[in-house]
């Protein structure tokens, strides 16, 4: 008989089992494994899972007049709203995303807050156009 423990008060008996885990963290994993003698062996692997959703962050930039770089800083992570001053109407902001995770980011949806937005791929750098102030 074999009891398995997924470290997030959930239990399962058997050889082959799975489990879903409902909540982010680190988990450690234990095995109890009894023979028909009754003789009993447990095995644990600490933080052996670690589930955890990817954090969004990006960066943009505009070109300006002189066609150079320059960087836009937005005031803190929370994305609190920025003032740009300076520039002239059209003007082109290329977003990057700087977004960290554990697996792979596999799907971004950009909204540009000016009525534009990208959800049909994985772009990493994507520009949009402003057209009013």
């Amino acid at each position: 008989m074999a009891t398995w423990d997924f470290g997030d008060n959930s239990t399962a008996s058997g050889t082959n089992v799975s489990h879903i885990y409902n909540q982010e963290g680190q988990f450690t994993i234990s095995l109890v494994t009894v023979d028909q003698y009754g003789c009993q062996s447990t095995n644990s692997k600490s933080n052996v899972i670690r589930i955890q959703a990817p954090i969004a962050n990006f960066s943009s930039s505009i070109i300006d007049t002189n066609n150079i770089i320059q960087p836009l800083y937005w005031q803190d992570n929370l994305f609190n709203q920025q003032t740009i001053s300076g520039g002239c109407i059209p003007i082109d902001i290329t977003f990057n995303d700087n977004s960290s995770s554990i697996t792979q980011i596999t799907k971004r949806s950009w909204d540009f807050g000016n009525g534009n937005n990208d959800n049909t791929g994985n772009q990493t750098s994507i520009t949009s156009t402003y057209t009013t102030v």
